[in-house]
């Protein structure tokens, strides 16, 4: 804040120069810059609505006349200093003039609808930029639209320079100077008046010329967003000037990098169920698959020479295959895939094998070292009706006895075999 004091009037005024503004705030980091889009033709400038009125302006208080100058009494010794009177209070500030009325606010054109955003892909690299086209002839201005209301006020700027001081009055005849009395105590000081209306203000000074501009700064931190001001109504929409020719075409730049895929969308809702289709007709009813199985054993005592083949004394569970009690062999009723698993138990060290019409199947063929321990085989293998299986000792000259065990309490099973149908 700064003084001055008239001294035609013997009055302060005040001028308040606004602070420096604060330092601006960093600038932060500028985001990938997308795919420039098509340029929109520009629309008509809308028409200046109409100015309002100004409104009147308050009358300027009365200057009060100055009072003459008394004749200067003799100078007294200075007495004690008083105490400083209260001061008075200020006078009341002239009404400010009425604000003239706004002009009527155009319709706002409707708003399209906008379409979705794409996903921004990453900026590709700048293309070289293609020579200017010649400027199209400015269009017409369209009329000025109406005028929109009033934004929130700006900072006060600074004041200008004070006006040239009013011409002094004359200065009233001074009297003669009487003897020198002496100097009485100082009375108190009186009550300070109160303050007399402001008088006109003075014509004001010429601008200055504008100094140069300083270097730029560096930028300040960047400082808290003010809150937005109310946004005036749109004006209506002017007609459209004529359109300027159209530039040389630039050369396009380079394709940039297609962007990062952009993360799946939601899932939409499933769709109502389809009405089920008819039934088809039923088909015909297939054949059930044939079952074969047979369970075979041997407790009788048997001595065995070279490729003889055991004889089988009594029968389990059997379906689909054909056994006689006593005899070497197996006949299949069906053909299919079946699964064999068999067992002896001869003394001394002894191979038995599998075959299939006289035929050994490969890999059915097992030993057993040591008496009168188990020996067991299995295989899986594919016959046609009428085949015959046996089990055959293959020990190269041993005579192999199946006999019994000399703790049995019930007759003992010292051969058997387990067939199974597993496929047509």
């Amino acid at each position: 804040m700064v003084q001055r004091r008239h001294e035609s009037s013997g009055c302060d005024d005040y001028t308040f120069i606004p602070g420096p503004s604060g330092p601006q705030g960093a600038t932060g980091p500028t985001g990938a810059t997308g795919t420039t889009g098509v340029t929109g033709t520009t629309g008509a400038t809308g028409t200046t609505g109409a100015t309002g009125t100004t409104g009147a302006t308050g009358t300027t208080g009365v200057t009060g006349t100055t009072g003459a100058t008394g004749t200067t009494g003799a100078t007294g010794s200075t007495g004690v200093t008083g105490t400083t009177g209260a001061t008075g209070t200020t006078g009341a500030t002239g009404t400010t003039g009425a604000t003239g009325t706004t002009g009527v606010t155009g319709t706002t054109g409707a708003t399209g609808t906008t379409g979705a955003t794409g996903p921004t892909g990453e900026t590709g690299a700048t293309g070289v930029t293609g020579t200017i086209g010649a400027t199209g002839p400015t269009g017409e201005t369209g009329s000025t639209g109406a005028t929109g209301s009033t934004g929130v006020t700006g900072t006060i700027g600074a004041t200008g320079s004070t006006g040239e001081t009013g011409a002094t009055g004359s200065t009233g005849v001074t009297g003669s100077t009487g003897a020198t009395g002496t100097t009485g105590a100082t009375g108190t000081t009186g009550a300070t008046g109160t303050t007399g209306a402001t008088g006109p203000t003075g014509e004001t000074g010429a601008t200055g010329v504008t100094g140069t501009i300083g270097a730029t700064g560096s930028t300040g931190e960047t400082g808290a967003t003010g809150s937005t001001g109310v946004t005036g109504t749109i004006g209506a929409t002017g007609p459209t000037g004529e359109t300027g020719a159209t530039g040389v075409t630039g050369t396009i730049g380079a394709t940039g990098p297609t962007g990062e895929t952009g993360a799946t969308g939601v899932t939409g809702t499933i769709g109502a169920t389809g009405s089920t289709g008819e039934t088809g007709a039923t088909g015909a009813t297939g054949q059930a698959p044939a079952t074969a199985f047979a369970y075979i054993f041997n407790t009788a005592d048997q001595s065995l020479a070279s490729n003889d083949n055991i004889l089988f004394s009594n029968n389990g569970a059997m379906i689909g295959i054909n056994h006689s009690l006593g005899s070497a062999d197996i006949e299949f009723t069906l053909d299919g895939v079946y699964a064999v698993w068999f067992i002896v138990n001869g003394d001394p060290d002894n191979q038995f094998g599998l075959f299939l019409d006289n035929q050994l199947v490969v890999g059915s063929a097992y030993s057993s070292v040591g008496g009168n321990e188990p020996n067991p085989g299995m295989t899986i293998i594919s016959v046609v009706v009428g085949q015959i299986l046996n089990v055959r000792n293959i020990t190269n000259t041993f005579t192999i006895d199946l006999g019994s065990s000399p703790v049995q309490t019930v007759p003992n099973v010292n051969a058997s075999i387990l067939i199974q149908r597993i496929a047509p």
